[in-house]
């Protein structure tokens, strides 16, 4: 590739690639978030780089977190109880942060019912 990549370039995670395949990501502070129809579905580096976020249903995130709990735990505090799951980066295999990652993106393409935030929001950005 151009711009000076080169063969020993560190590979791309996979659970970074598949939000990527998802959507390109925008770089807040030190967090990539992950966006679709202008609604944040993930985010990556929060609280640290070993640590990810998925945007999931109350219910979805009891069923990952029962299935995989090594892996998905419920974030602290209120966003945790809306479905706000951290992802344990080291712990995850590539199908279960597929499975959530894929959950989330639909979960948040979906148009939003609320007629003041579809108004807001404005018609979608092509990036």
């Amino acid at each position: 590739m151009a711009g000076g990549d080169t063969d020993d370039a560190e590979p791309v995670p996979p659970h970074r690639a598949c939000a990527f395949r998802l959507d390109r990501g925008a770089r807040i502070w030190a967090t990539r978030t992950f966006r679709v129809g202008g609604k944040i579905f993930a985010t990556l580096g929060y609280p640290d780089a070993a640590w990810g976020v998925v945007m999931l249903k109350p219910d979805q995130q009891a069923l990952v977190v029962e299935t995989t709990p090594k892996v998905f735990s419920p974030v602290p505090g209120g966003w945790g109880l809306k479905g706000s799951t951290r992802v344990n980066l080291a712990a995850a295999d590539a199908a279960s942060v597929k499975n959530a990652l894929t959950m989330a993106w639909e979960l948040r393409r979906a148009p939003s019912r609320n007629p003041i935030r579809a108004a807001w929001r404005g018609p979608s950005r092509a990036s």
